[in-house]
């Protein structure tokens, strides 16, 4: 028995790496599927709680990724989180209480995913000493604050409680991405000219440095943009577009196809 229960475990640990592998290609509908009739059912006979846990987040992800948010949500509090606090598990706890937030924000619940931010997720982080997780929460907590128009205090958190954490870390992606984000609130705020400063000199050069080909086009058509609306740098900004898309065109990307349609509106 105790043998046949192992091979059981076994079998369903590989089937939910087939699972994430499907994910991974796109093939969204048999990896969710495969978790629901196969995965899961095993981890529940087995009363594995931790892999019952897992399975359903992942099954949760997938459910998001479709656009069945309320049905995903649903799943992560109804059966995900109770599994947690069986097994006492804060911080994964808190990342399940993030995909929740996450999903709040994209319907809309911009109150709800602040309140779940603040008050249930940013406190475990601190008591666990986890700096990069809660940079990541605070980053979440702008973001939020952003779309609710309260761009200073958005600023703040970017520029004295994000940042600096990043730069302590030796993160120069998230360097460069808290500073892009910094660059957007300063535009929001009309102040262009100190955005584009801070594009041009802290986030191009680490992405570049990065090697980051899609991080790269994308800051130089933002910097592009910004001088087109200079009579006196338009020439520069068609130049920097230009400069984007040639480092898009091999990609089969959204971005591309925008700015094709961007580059040919120039025209």
């Amino acid at each position: 028995m105790h043998r046949r229960r192992n091979d059981e475990f076994s079998i369903a640990i590989t089937l939910g790496q087939v699972a994430r592998a499907l994910q991974a290609k796109g093939e969204f509908g048999a990896a969710l599927v495969l978790l629901r009739t196969e995965v899961a059912p095993i981890f529940e006979r087995l009363g594995s709680v931790r892999e019952r846990a897992i399975t359903t987040v992942m099954i949760a992800d997938i459910l998001r990724i479709q656009g069945h948010l309320d049905e995903a949500r649903q799943l992560l509090v109804a059966e995900a989180l109770p599994l947690l606090r069986h097994l006492s598990d804060a911080p994964e706890m808190a990342n399940t209480l993030d995909r929740i937030a996450d999903i709040l924000q994209q319907e809309g619940q911009l109150d709800e995913a602040l309140k779940i931010r603040r008050e249930q997720i940013l406190p475990v982080f601190e008591q666990n000493g986890d700096l990069r997780s809660k940079a990541v929460t605070m980053g979440k907590i702008a973001d939020i604050l952003q779309l609710r128009g309260q761009l200073d205090e958005a600023l703040r958190i970017r520029r004295e409680e994000q940042l600096p954490v990043y730069q302590r870390l030796g993160d120069l992606r998230g360097v460069a991405v808290v500073s892009g984000r910094i660059a957007d609130v300063l535009d929001a705020r009309n102040r262009t000219a100190e955005a584009l400063r801070i594009r041009r000199s802290q986030v191009l050069p680490i992405f570049e440095k990065l090697g980051a080909t899609r991080e790269t086009a994308v800051t130089k058509w933002q910097i592009g943009e910004q001088l087109l609306k200079s009579s006196h740098t338009e020439g520069d900004g068609r130049l920097m577009l230009k400069e984007a898309f040639a480092l898009l065109e091999p990609m089969a990307l959204p971005e591309t196809r925008k700015l094709a349609a961007r580059l040919t509106e120039l025209d």
